[in-house]
């Protein structure tokens, strides 16, 4: 909703339509890995998908994290397509978010796709109880920098309303975890 009053409505379900293309190639690769959907929660930050990852193995796990970020890459080579032949502002934002939703995805946070797929490859590396320790050291150095990194811009665009708003956001994310 805080989209729709700051961006307007096209932009919002531009941003919409890449979380859903997003979430779709979790789903996708949940289903490919033959594993059974529990539950998908919608959260204001994004989604939870819960799957039955007893009978998965850590390659299934890892393939099922980067899923979404794949999903995203290729909707936005398709709108960079549409948009070379047809410049048009708001196929650009599409080819931006799904772009942007892919990166900050990677990041090495333990709530983020980047997280659970290096859980999933560190436990294949060396067991669940040392991935643990290893990924939370990546944990808490990805969500200092995130944090710098916003904070900083957040200045340098004289304290833009969507930087504000993120960065609030980031802050009481990191408190819930």
């Amino acid at each position: 909703m805080l989209v729709c009053c700051v961006e307007g409505i096209a932009s919002a379900a531009i941003i919409l339509s890449a979380a859903i293309i997003h979430e779709c190639g979790h789903l996708y690769m949940i289903k490919r890995r033959n594993a059974e959907i529990k539950c998908v929660f919608i959260e204001p930050m994004g989604a939870r998908i819960l799957y039955d990852g007893l009978r998965t193995s850590y390659s299934s796990d890892l393939l099922i994290s980067l899923g979404g970020v794949a999903w995203g890459s290729a909707a936005a080579l398709l709108g960079a397509s549409v948009f070379a032949l047809i410049k048009n502002e708001y196929v650009l934002l599409f080819v931006l978010t799904n772009i942007a939703l892919s990166a900050v995805n990677l990041l090495p946070i333990a709530s983020l796709d980047g997280g659970k797929a290096i859980n999933a490859y560190l436990c294949n590396l060396y067991g669940t109880e040392c991935a643990g320790a290893e990924g939370r050291v990546l944990d808490a150095i990805s969500k200092l920098l995130l944090l710098t990194a916003n904070a900083f811009a957040l200045v340098k665009t004289g304290f833009n309303t969507g930087f504000c708003i993120l960065l609030i956001l980031q802050i009481v994310s990191l408190m819930s975890y």
